[in-house]
């Protein structure tokens, strides 16, 4: 994510006065709608991420992706809105002290950038997925591989922001935080914030939005082709394409404009509206509220999961995972079916 916490923090307290603060009636519309938000983004991802553990027919390798976006859309909605709430109902003051302001920017960004990440790695994945057929795919694709990628983009989270985070208020020599605030060290460094944003945003994106179009002109050159293809995997490629193609539009939407208007900002704070700055910045972390309603419409096993989990426990079963899963052709029909391409 690129300038998140930074420039949240010094937009927003633009948008209140200071002196007066929120009325009774804004702060409780605030909390009530800011705690429907997260009860969706709690509920929905310990259901995503329950039914990933519980069920080995869904624990396949392009789902490992779908359980690692719900980890970090959980921690938004257990660490980031809960703290950012109270901190903007108390009028934009901080009163967790200094050291866990950088604990929290810390863990925010990291979340936030692992999510674009975690898109990209699903993109990918169901393009190689089409592209090469479940027998290449399986070969090319293991577990192993799929976990490494899975730690590579953590660690590359953490290194594109933690330091900076830490120590750039050490290595300036001064801090521009005050002691009743709470944002990063980095707000008013333009360079720091393009060069982060190019490598957590736009060329994620731009990378996501390619995979996403090669993979519909695969699918539709295999459905004009004059050779004999298998219409019910086509069938299920093109579901795939769209549910992806959903997830996608999302994650562009919660986001593009929240990026635009932080690198702005720093170029020219008094051209961003604060308002508008800060419903943008809600609706970036709405996106982790949205991704399970997505899982939901777009993958039968897991809906059923979350009608067991929610509704009944007389819902209907399941059904138990089968000792053939990790065999080729069982594998085969599992990713075609259960990842979040396939549903």
């Amino acid at each position: 994510m690129e300038d998140t916490t930074a420039s949240r923090e010094t937009i927003t307290t633009q948008g209140v006065d200071e002196t007066e603060g929120w009325s009774l009636g804004q702060m409780v519309a605030m909390t009530i709608v800011i705690s429907i938000m997260i009860g969706i983004n709690v509920v929905g991802n310990c259901c995503t991420i329950i039914a990933f553990r519980s069920d080995a027919k869904l624990r396949t390798f392009s789902n490992f992706y779908i359980f690692n976006l719900a980890v970090t859309d959980l921690f938004i909605g257990f660490v980031s809105l809960p703290f950012y709430t109270a901190y903007t109902l108390m009028n934009y003051t901080w009163p967790f002290g200094r050291v866990f302001c950088k604990i929290y920017n810390l863990f925010d960004y990291l979340v936030c950038v692992e999510s674009s990440f975690t898109i990209l790695c699903i993109s990918v994945d169901r393009l190689l997925m089409v592209k090469l057929g479940p027998g290449l795919y399986q070969r090319m694709v293991t577990k192993r591989r799929t976990l490494l990628l899975i730690a590579t983009t953590w660690l590359i989270s953490a290194v594109l922001y933690g330091p900076a985070i830490v120590a750039f208020d050490i290595w300036r020599g001064y801090s521009i935080v005050p002691e009743n605030d709470c944002f990063v060290e980095f707000l008013d460094h333009f360079k720091f914030t393009a060069i982060t944003s190019i490598f957590d945003f736009f060329t994620p994106s731009i990378a996501i939005v390619l995979s996403n179009v090669l993979l519909y002109l695969d699918i539709r050159r295999r459905s004009r082709s004059t050779q004999q293809v298998d219409q019910g995997c086509l069938k299920r490629d093109l579901k795939a394409a769209k549910n992806l193609a959903l997830l996608v539009a999302l994650f562009l939407m919660c986001w593009a404009p929240y990026t635009t208007c932080a690198l702005l900002q720093t170029i020219c704070s008094s051209c961003v509206n604060a308002d508008l700055f800060n419903f943008f910045v809600w609706l970036l972390w709405m996106n982790s509220s949205i991704n399970p309603i997505v899982y939901a419409a777009s993958n039968p096993r897991f809906r059923s999961h979350y009608y067991r989990l929610l509704c009944s426990k007389k819902a209907q079963r399941i059904g138990p995972s089968e000792s053939t899963l990790n065999t080729i052709n069982s594998q085969s029909t599992n990713l075609s079916r259960n990842n979040i391409g396939g549903h």
